[in-house]
């Protein structure tokens, strides 16, 4: 249990370098959605370490956003909510808020830019997380819509396990 405890946290943060690199140079106050939040990873370890930004924990399933809301009061982060709700549903209330997207081991990668696309603000970015096995997935993305900006190799230390961190951005 510990172990995939920590397995799970380090996977999480692994991307937060990353994500400063494209996000720091942004004046505002950053917002970032994660989408099919589960049991909040990445958005939560990411919120505790990023107090600056502002994260969004969507998820459908209210037992979790329930778990969600109890870890967030539990913690005090006030730059964290939680949405019980659809991503479908929040396209109209909240479209274009997000400055950038992040999930994991939530849908394909299709599926995912296009359902981040109206949440996003203009040249708004999705991180993707995933395995090796992204090429597939990344050749079926419509480059008309989307640009790859990065495909990161991450390495966990101590496993064997490949991960990928995908950065679309979106081209209006």
């Amino acid at each position: 249990m510990e172990a995939a405890l920590h397995l799970h946290l380090i996977d999480s943060i692994i991307i937060l370098p990353i994500l400063r690199r494209y996000l720091q140079s942004n004046q505002s106050m950053t917002h970032i959605a994660d989408l099919g939040s589960g049991g909040g990873l990445p958005g939560i370890p990411l919120a505790v370490l990023q107090p600056f930004w502002s994260f969004t924990l969507i998820e459908t399933s209210k037992k979790k956003a329930a778990f969600l809301q109890h870890v967030r009061g539990g913690l005090g982060l006030g730059n964290l909510q939680v949405m019980a709700n659809r991503v479908e549903s929040l396209a109209m209330s909240h479209a274009t808020s997000f400055d950038a997207i992040t999930a994991r081991a939530f849908t394909r990668l299709n599926k995912l830019l296009e359902l981040s696309e109206p949440l996003l603000k203009s040249s708004g970015l999705v991180f993707a997380m995933k395995s090796q096995q992204s090429k597939e997935e990344i050749s079926e993305v419509s480059s008309q819509d989307w640009r790859l900006l990065e495909e990161c190799q991450l390495s966990l230390p101590g496993q064997q396990l490949d991960r990928r961190l995908l950065v679309f951005q979106y081209q209006q």
